[in-house]
């Protein structure tokens, strides 16, 4: 990973990272994002996602239909939620 920003007002959150073998990073915006808890499970809901590589963009669409991604079981939720 190269970088991480958090916008917490205009909720963007947007990452780059440099995959192995790769010789440029990807990035990865998250828009309107909220961390919220459903039936007892963390989870992190977008508006958008956009990927800096098409086929990764095509991958995600298809992987993320329902626009949340469902966080590990041990997530600080209560930490996250001032965080972000």
């Amino acid at each position: 990973m190269l970088t991480i920003h958090l916008d917490s007002k205009a909720k963007l959150l947007t990452v780059e990272a440099l995959p192995k073998g790769e010789s440029e990073p990807v990035r990865v915006e998250l828009h309107g994002y909220d961390l919220l808890q459903e039936d007892g499970e963390t989870v992190l809901r977008f508006q958008s996602l956009r990927v800096s590589r098409e086929w990764l963009q095509v991958l995600a669409d298809n992987l993320l239909r329902e626009k949340r991604i469902p966080l590990p079981p041990d997530t600080p939720f209560g930490l996250l939620k001032v965080l972000v």
